[in-house]
């Protein structure tokens, strides 16, 4: 006589259940591997540049926090998607590179080590996968992250009033404190986690993040901030229904006071002593359409990277454009380090080959996310996986046109260690039964 099935948990019991595990806490591994990433997120450069040349912090954490993320569930689920396969393909690049290029095994390492973690820090993409793989992780991971963006617009605001680059606290001649690279991607960020989690938030933490997003306002400016702006109201807007009915609200208030205060200061400027900051915010939003009088031949302006740009496309395409011109000292002058773009980057180290598969895992986290964001059973995961399309839509706008954060280290990362959390979570809201009871599976 055969045995009958057991039936599914009933979504009562299942909820039942969930209540039980409420009050539950993830591992303390857990915590430990979260606050190590919240620490690049807010110290930037001077905590990547911890460690010993060439072996920094990047690489000390790639190694030493390895087993806490082997986790042999997270491990089968991660192999099992699209996106694993496109990270190995694009670890391996770089390894194929050197083998077949380096005259000594001495040169490959080192060279290895200083130039090629555009390739090798995708590795985080599997670290924040495994690290906040379940629902009861995401939640503490997305609640901590309040205090990660509270703490890395609070670091960006001390510069207008202590001199940290001048501080004798260093890192292998870095200041510790004192770098702010693209923080920018973090920073735009407050607007829109104080939209998605007000009635979480409450009235007085909420306060405290527009409080010190405002003075992005009035920081030295970069390009993107009203793209990004634009961007993440349109995704707010988009999703309208996701949020909570005391956000929208918010999240309408917020934008217009955002708008209202860059106006009206620019107005007072001359009397309040901040017309430098509003006067390079104007020159730089006019550089992004034409070229601003006030910013002749600045590094970074429109002309600066178009210049760039050609340069690294069209020697990749005339010498090396199927795998790029690899990672040999010879390609580290500063034209070809800082092109303010990582894709242009990308191609001109990896070719054709790493630039499709680059924009096929940033771009297919963007789409997985999404379709999560339509198709998803649970309210909770879905204002999570909202979050992390607004992260994301802040990370590509910086690697498009901006910076450098998918090959610096203090930037890399994090956005990689995000987004394999992103594609965890939308995993999770795609789960019928699971995601509207909440359970972990």
């Amino acid at each position: 006589m055969m045995r009958a099935m057991p039936a599914r948990l009933p979504a009562r019991d299942a909820l039942r259940a969930l209540d039980r595990t409420r009050d539950a806490r993830p591992a303390l591994w857990f915590y430990l591997v979260i606050i190590l990433v919240f620490a690049f997120l807010v110290l930037g450069r001077g905590m990547a540049y911890v460690g010993f040349p060439p072996i920094y912090a990047g690489e000390i954490t790639l190694v030493a926090f390895a087993p806490l993320v082997l986790r042999k569930d997270a491990l089968s689920r991660f192999i099992r998607n699209p996106i694993s396969i496109l990270v190995c393909a694009y670890v391996f690049l770089p390894m194929l590179y050197f083998t077949f290029h380096q005259p000594t095994a001495k040169a490959a390492i080192t060279d290895f080590g200083l130039f090629s973690v555009v390739a090798h820090y995708a590795i985080f993409f599997y670290y924040g996968y495994a690290a906040v793989h379940t629902v009861l992780e995401q939640r503490a991971f997305l609640r901590l992250m309040y205090f990660a963006i509270l703490l890395s617009l609070a670091h960006s605001a001390a510069r207008w009033l202590v001199p940290l680059r001048e501080l004798p606290l260093t890192v292998n001649e870095i200041p510790l404190l004192g770098h702010f690279d693209l923080s920018g991607i973090y920073r735009m960020c407050g607007l829109a986690y104080v939209a998605i989690f007000y009635p979480h938030l409450g009235k007085l933490k909420s306060l405290a993040l527009l409080g010190l997003f405002a003075t992005y306002l009035f920081c030295p400016p970069s390009r993107g901030f009203v793209v990004v702006l634009v961007v993440l109201t349109g995704i707010l807007l988009w999703y309208w229904r996701i949020l909570p009915l005391a956000s929208r609200r918010h999240a309408v208030t917020a934008v217009c006071v955002a708008v209202l205060v860059m106006a009206l200061g620019y107005v007072i400027a001359p009397s309040s002593g901040m017309s430098p900051h509003l006067d390079a915010q104007v020159d730089v939003v006019v550089a992004t359409v034409s070229d601003s009088p006030n910013l002749p031949g600045k590094a970074g302006s429109k002309a600066h990277r178009i210049a760039m740009w050609s340069e690294i496309i069209g020697r990749t395409l005339r010498d090396a454009p199927l795998f790029g011109a690899g990672f040999a000292e010879d390609l580290t002058d500063a034209v070809f380090r800082n092109p303010h773009s990582s894709f242009v980057t990308i191609f001109g180290r990896m070719g054709l080959v790493g630039l499709s598969i680059s924009i096929l895992i940033y771009f297919g986290v963007a789409t997985h996310v999404s379709r999560a964001l339509t198709w998803g059973r649970s309210i909770e995961l879905r204002r999570y996986l909202l979050f992390y399309l607004c992260f994301w839509a802040s990370f590509v706008n910086v690697a498009l046109v901006q910076g450098t954060p998918l090959e610096s280290p203090y930037s890399a990362l994090v956005c990689n260690f995000v987004l394999g959390a992103a594609w965890r979570c939308a995993e999770l809201a795609r789960v019928p039964v699971l995601a509207a009871s909440g359970l972990d599976p």
